[in-house]
């Protein structure tokens, strides 16, 4: 399930930890990277992650689920696939790789419903995402569009 917004565009969505200090900080400027390594597409979506993706969702809900486990310290950070100049949206295009997506997740916000992940994976460094915190008593996402 792709979630659009209000102009048929693509988003994603990410979760970073604060317990991930220099992801963490990072993410906070807006930016991830891949942790690095060979690992395949199907071994990343197998839990795998040294590999050049990082891995997003394409579903709201099941990036706050994320942010809000562990304590929920997170942050969620969301790119729109479609937006920025001409080079910045071919270059998030040829970054967008299918995930073979196996896998599904309970929803902590919403009494533990079951979701497929709906696993998007990025290859190399991001830049310029929106930045959202989420928290245990604010498990909405807002951001500050630029």
């Amino acid at each position: 399930m792709w979630h659009i917004d209000p102009w048929g565009l693509e988003i994603l969505y990410r979760v970073v930890r604060r317990s991930s200090y220099r992801d963490y900080q990072d993410a906070l400027n807006g930016s991830v990277r891949p942790r690095g390594g060979s690992a395949s597409v199907l071994e990343h979506n197998n839990g795998n992650t040294a590999s050049p993706f990082t891995s997003w969702t394409t579903n709201p809900d099941v990036a706050t689920s994320f942010a809000l486990r562990e304590g929920g310290d997170g942050i969620v950070l969301m790119i729109d696939t479609d937006s920025g100049g001409f080079f910045q949206r071919l270059r998030r295009k040829l970054q967008r790789t299918e995930s073979p997506d196996l896998h599904t997740t309970s929803l902590v916000h919403l009494d533990n419903v079951r979701v497929s992940e709906s696993e998007v994976l990025m290859r190399g460094n991001v830049t310029g995402a929106e930045v959202s915190h989420v928290t245990l008593q604010n498990s909405t996402l807002s951001f500050n569009y630029r």
